[in-house]
């Protein structure tokens, strides 16, 4: 099952606006760098998440009846993007914040995982992923022909025997909000990138 638009427009914006109606407050500007854990007969709890908002070092102390939920490691962690002129720049670890923070969380810690099973491999395990806009149908035409599905219903097709293993989906049309009617998105992604034997 998939949404109807795409997951920024179908899951994330409906779940903001309701977190904001609830007194939610969201902070793009600050960075969690640490959590300061407590230790006790009963495990660990966190007691302090240690931040920068706007450059400046700040702490966030945490009660009893409060809950912590961190995001450690993520698979578009210093994500970029490229363009029909340009591809995207392959950064590293020290570009986001997840991983950093995993190390952390992790050091001395085992129980926490082991990062560097993930980060220190970057070349194996990155992940290349691309959105098209097409202005005809025909493709999108050939496609259900071919599997019998309609967009938003089948799964991903990947091209065997292309060098690169590329797979594709077709979403539900419109894919975007307020998506012209003359417009189709599709959304694929090359498979070699995450296992280069592959290629």
């Amino acid at each position: 099952m998939r949404t109807v638009y795409n997951q920024y427009d179908s899951m994330v914006r409906p779940l903001q606006k309701w977190l904001e109606e609830h007194g939610v407050k969201t902070e793009f500007t600050t960075s969690v760098i640490n959590i300061g854990f407590c230790h006790d007969a009963d495990g660990f709890s966190v007691e302090r998440i240690v931040c920068e908002r706007d450059g400046d070092r700040d702490e966030i102390r945490v009660g009893s009846r409060d809950y912590v939920i961190v995001t450690l490691g993520s698979m578009t962690e210093a994500s970029s993007l490229g363009s029909m002129d340009s591809a995207p720049i392959l950064k590293r670890k020290c570009d986001g914040g997840s991983w950093a923070l995993w190390e952390k969380i992790a050091d001395g810690h085992p129980q926490f995982g082991h990062p560097a099973n993930f980060t220190d491999h970057i070349d194996e395990s990155k992940w290349v992923s691309f959105t098209t806009t097409l202005h005809d149908p025909t493709f999108f035409n050939r496609i259900k022909g071919l599997t019998g599905n309609i967009p938003g219903e089948g799964g991903l097709i990947t091209f065997s025997e292309s060098n690169w293993l590329v797979s594709i989906v077709l979403p539900h049309q419109p894919h975007f909000i307020g998506q012209p009617s003359d417009v189709n998105v599709f959304w694929g992604t090359d498979s070699s990138s995450i296992n280069p034997a592959t290629s």
